[in-house]
């Protein structure tokens, strides 16, 4: 979901300037509480029937694709923690490895 609340963001600021956005944000955010406090009524049930119809289709879609899924049982958080453990050695790689790169980025710089 924080993905695609992202990719949305990205998408609609592709299409605006960064000033421009900031600008309809903040004529949205003191236009809005004035027109719902307005129309109230109007504006509670249309969300009403907004969320029965999308309640509706997700019950569609969870009986037509997600239930299908198949979920594998969960695994024990200890087996889990012992088999992502590093061997000894790893950080002494991971040093000489750095010594390698730093050495090579250092030789390549004119002085």
């Amino acid at each position: 979901m924080f993905i695609a609340g992202l990719w949305v963001v990205s998408v609609v600021g592709s299409w605006f300037n960064f000033v421009t956005l900031i600008y309809i944000t903040f004529v949205l955010l003191h236009t809005i509480p004035v027109f719902y406090e307005k129309y109230e009524d109007q504006v509670d049930s249309f969300a009403d029937k907004a969320m029965a119809e999308i309640k509706k289709q997700y019950a569609v879609l969870d009986g037509k694709v997600l239930s299908k899924i198949p979920r594998g049982p969960l695994k024990d958080k200890k087996r889990i923690s012992q088999q992502r453990r590093r061997p000894y050695f790893t950080g002494f790689m991971v040093k000489a490895k750095r010594k390698v790169f730093l050495a090579r980025v250092w030789s390549c710089l004119p002085l």
